[in-house]
């Protein structure tokens, strides 16, 4: 069946093909960041229901980039699989609870660098300093990149090689 269906007037539809020897991956793409766009602006409301035909016949698409995109906003817990139902809209995050993912994540990720850093190969190093000349060309040797006067991109404490 093909990704894309007859509109009848005034119909929002998500247009893209698939290329020949492609899967409908680009249109599921689409799909996924037209429903993103439609969480984000709260034109899905938090609670509420959607099924697969009902956003199929909205969007204009056949049902498998839908499930697509949907079974994807489900891994990053953005919709909640309801069996028989379709999918639920989560509430929005509380204020209280982006403070505590927030909290978790500022003790979690310094440690999580800190053991990269210490495990690092000497390639890995040398990319990174690669990627920080490219930043400091980037910034014209503004910002918190400078360049040092050696030409090589210095951040503000310098990366030991181990």
């Amino acid at each position: 069946m093909d990704d894309e269906a007859m509109t009848a007037p005034g119909r929002r539809v998500v247009t893209g093909g698939t290329p020949p020897g492609r899967s409908g991956g680009r249109l599921a793409d689409e799909v996924y960041d037209t429903l993103l766009g439609q969480l984000m602006s709260l034109r899905i409301e938090p609670g509420s229901r959607v099924t697969i035909d009902a956003l199929a016949r909205e969007l204009g698409v056949s049902q498998t980039p839908i499930r697509d995109a949907l079974n994807r906003m489900e891994a990053e817990g953005l919709v909640v699989r309801v069996p028989h139902a379709g999918y639920r809209i989560p509430p929005q995050i509380t204020r209280h609870r982006f403070e505590d993912m927030l909290e978790v994540r500022l003790l979690l990720e310094p440690a999580a660098a800190r053991r990269s850093a210490e495990r690092a190969s000497l390639e890995q190093v040398a990319g990174l300093r690669r990627m920080l000349e490219e930043m400091a060309e980037l910034e014209g040797a503004t910002g918190p990149w400078r360049t040092a006067p050696s030409g090589s991109a210095t951040p503000p404490s310098t990366i030991s090689s181990p």
